[in-house]
């Protein structure tokens, strides 16, 4: 008889869902996740009552105790070297950022307890109908609407934050009017410019600018948002630090998700195994046999687990790779695996030189969108600060940093690097191949510099799009 009656592998969003299902039935899960736990440095100053005890205590007294590595503080050089060190190659298991590079895109994902939501950009969006129509998905209202009831109860109240501070309920955000000081600066130019361009292009009707929906803890002074901040004696503190990781603990990450719901309490029937990567799936009598290499306690020996039922949930890029190295060993697939997928990421591009300054990095690292209905399709785009956010963060001037002046360089798509990331290291560490910049879409020619001061903007635009995908096994291994 199986230990388990289902595996899941990976901890992100398809796998919590997953979790979440198995457990209401009862079922003894195992989860199976390729990174490690993260946590905040920093200590709530009234931490709330109640509960299970913090993360990092109840991991260190599990037998054997979990490994928890904690977010980067890129705000001086030798946490930028932090930073550097947290990107996961196959000399760093436990790295955060894992760093894909294909022929016309390279992709920046993630490797930890909580998957992709432990950098994410917070949003929370219902997908057009039309787009849906266009890849053939015949999803409802109804349906998004049970997926933002999961989202609200397993994690946290979606809040709009796009004001320098948190506003009463009686203030309509979208019509601030005398008062529009109060919007973030890059909030309230993105609407301005989405107002221009529409103008400009005879765009009818407008692009319509939004603010967007983020799964970040915001103050409330009553209702549902106030019981939901008061749980947790924090809320943003629009640090724009989303993907570095959120020091005030506000964002509504899934580590914390699967920490509360079941893995504090093993009457509730879920164990994570971290460090523990899965090479491949073979069918076994009634059920499947996955093999993993365990990093956490035997130092990447191969083992194996079989159940009745399996979940893979480990990410676009991981369960792709998961299915072709078990189509190599003798796992009957199709031959389209692989092929015709999407990320679900974005393309990046940059506006240099804007018209208005912003302090880009005050706020989370996205606050809104406007959608753009053009004949060739849709276009959204949002307004992170990734670029920004890492030279803001990274505390000394690029001219005084070890490597020097920092020259981003745009070539083909996919060629955006940092030529001097590389050189970060420490002395004697070469440190990883390079570090992202940004998620590259098209993007040809031309030369982008980082400059402090003088009121030169760079702003890396997200624009949403889907398209066919194609993924292969690596040469060797990563």
């Amino acid at each position: 008889m199986a230990e388990y009656d289902a595996i899941v592998v990976g901890s992100g969003f398809g796998a919590t869902v997953a979790v979440s299902h198995l457990a209401e039935r009862g079922m003894k899960v195992l989860m199976l996740e390729r990174g490690t736990w993260w946590q905040t440095p920093a200590h709530l100053g009234v931490p709330p009552t109640g509960g299970p005890p913090p993360l990092p205590e109840w991991a260190r007294n599990q037998d054997p105790p979990h490994p928890v590595q904690y977010w980067p503080r890129p705000d001086h050089e030798e946490g930028l070297i932090d930073l550097l060190a947290s990107i996961r190659h196959r000399h760093n298991r436990d790295g955060l950022y894992v760093y894909s590079r294909f022929d016309e895109c390279d992709i920046v994902s993630a490797s930890g307890v909580g998957g992709g939501s432990l950098i994410y950009s917070n949003a929370t969006l219902q997908p057009d109908s039309k787009v849906l129509g266009q890849i053939g998905l015949d999803l409802t209202d109804a349906d998004y609407a049970a997926a933002l009831k999961w989202t609200t109860d397993r994690r946290g109240v979606l809040n709009k934050v796009i004001t320098k501070i948190p506003l009463p309920k009686s203030r309509d955000v979208m019509n601030l009017g005398a008062e529009d000081y109060l919007y973030l600066d890059r909030a309230r130019v993105h609407r301005k410019a989405a107002a221009a361009v529409s103008q400009k292009r005879g765009i009818n009707p407008p692009a319509a600018w939004t603010p967007l929906d983020l799964a970040i803890a915001e103050y409330h002074e009553d209702g549902l948002g106030n019981a939901d901040v008061n749980k947790r004696h924090t809320f943003c503190e629009r640090q724009g630090r989303c993907v570095l990781g959120c020091l005030p603990q506000a964002r509504h990450t899934l580590n914390k998700t699967l920490y509360r719901g079941w893995l504090s309490d093993p009457a509730k029937g879920v164990e994570l195994r971290s460090l523990s990567e899965v090479r491949d799936v073979t069918k076994a009598d009634g059920g499947y046999t996955v093999t993993y290499r365990d990093h956490w306690t035997a130092d990447g020996d191969e083992k194996m687990v079989t159940a009745p039922m399996l979940f893979l949930g480990a990410g676009t890029l991981g369960t792709n790779e998961i299915l072709l190295r078990s189509r190599e060993h003798g796992l009957a697939l199709s031959d389209e695996v692989g092929r015709r997928f999407s990320t679900n990421g974005n393309f990046g591009g940059f506006c240099v030189d804007t018209a208005d300054t912003v302090q880009s990095t005050r706020g989370p690292i996205n606050t809104c969108h406007a959608d753009f209905e053009l004949s060739s399709g849709q276009i959204m785009i949002e307004y992170p600060e990734y670029v920004r956010a890492y030279r803001e963060h990274g505390g000394a001037h690029p001219r005084r940093a070890r490597a020097g002046r920092r020259v981003l360089r745009v070539g083909a798509p996919g060629a955006l690097r940092d030529r001097d990331a590389s050189r970060l290291g420490r002395q004697g560490d070469p440190g990883p191949p390079s570090l992202p910049a940004a998620y590259p879409g098209h993007l040809r020619g031309g030369r982008l510099s980082h400059r402090s001061g003088g009121g030169r903007q760079h702003l890396l635009l997200q624009l949403h799009g889907a398209g066919p995908g194609k993924r292969t096994l690596p040469a060797r291994r990563r």
